[in-house]
């Protein structure tokens, strides 16, 4: 989706500036074409932790949910919800296959989806496109645990 661009009405020579366009009340779309099949968090159907059939059935429901929806989202009575990840709370393994992806760019824009209390898809989100894409499996939310209160 091609950004809209205003006049920038600031001096007379006719410029544009990019306004920024909130994809929240458009549904997601799933891209696979970076999913990383390497590392602990490897996007491979063929691995015994790999629940497809949860993974298909999640992906349908949030095709038609708003972004909006699906950040205020929660699952498991609360506990988990889906929300973009801090550079700072990202483990060392995921910091690993960052950098083997080369996707240290887009450290920013890091998404994650709970599938349930566990099980996490990571990827990427822009907030200009409602797409979405699809890099990691993350059965043991290992990729950015984590911390329990009060500990």
């Amino acid at each position: 989706m091609p950004k809209k661009l205003k006049p920038n009405l600031a001096s007379n020579k006719k410029s544009f500036t990019k306004q920024q366009i909130s994809t929240d009340s458009e549904c997601p779309i799933w891209t696979f074409k970076n999913i990383d099949r390497c590392g602990q968090f490897a996007f491979n159907p063929s691995r015994s932790d790999f629940d497809a059939e949860q993974f298909v059935c999640k992906l349908i429901d949030y095709s038609t949910m708003t972004w909006r929806k699906i950040k205020q989202q929660t699952n498991d009575k609360g506990k988990s919800k889906h929300h973009f990840l801090s550079p700072e709370n990202l483990s060392p393994e995921a910091w690993k296959r960052i950098k083997a992806k080369h996707f240290e760019e887009e450290i920013d824009r890091i998404f994650s989806f709970a599938l349930n209390n566990r099980v996490r898809i990571i990827g990427f989100c822009k907030t200009d496109t409602p797409e979405f894409q699809v890099i990691w499996y993350d059965a043991e939310h290992k990729f950015a645990p984590s911390k329990l209160k009060h500990t």
